[in-house]
């Protein structure tokens, strides 16, 4: 198996490695969205860093992007952040992302750090607090 699933307090987490096919992509897809805690998470991270290559085409992901779009019937607040350097796993995040109707906001980032900034959790899954930018402005202004 070439992927792990790792669930956090508000999310799931996809780690690939190895040299991936669609049915990688897909097996973990049915085994997050299948399981029931599926209905109550507010992110995916999908770690393609450590992949040594990629074995999927464009059309593999307009089936993929059917699923996700499937899913969000169930689960409408999920967004998805994806890992990855590499530039054919960019152009297939890309392709998913303008196929009409975002099944789900997907950004793509270089860090677990960036995509955890992104969707707004800390290292252990946590919302991060938030910080009152307008005090900090009025501290600094007295």
């Amino acid at each position: 198996m070439s992927y792990e699933l790792a669930w956090e307090p508000l999310g799931v987490m996809l780690s690939f490695s190895g040299r991936i096919s669609f049915d990688d992509i897909h097996n973990a897809t049915v085994d997050y969205q299948g399981d029931s805690r599926f209905d109550h998470i507010r992110y995916v991270i999908a770690d393609l860093s450590r992949i040594s290559g990629c074995d999927v085409a464009s059309t593999d992901m307009d089936y993929l992007w059917a699923i996700d779009r499937a899913a969000k019937i169930s689960n409408p607040r999920i967004r998805q952040a994806v890992i990855a350097a590499q530039p054919e796993v960019i152009a297939l995040v890309t392709h998913y992302k303008t196929q009409g109707t975002c099944a789900f906001p997907t950004e793509v980032f270089t860090s677990l750090d960036d995509a955890r900034c992104w969707l707004g959790i800390g290292e252990a899954g946590w919302n991060r607090p938030q910080t009152d930018l307008s005090r900090e402005s009025e501290a600094r202004s007295s």
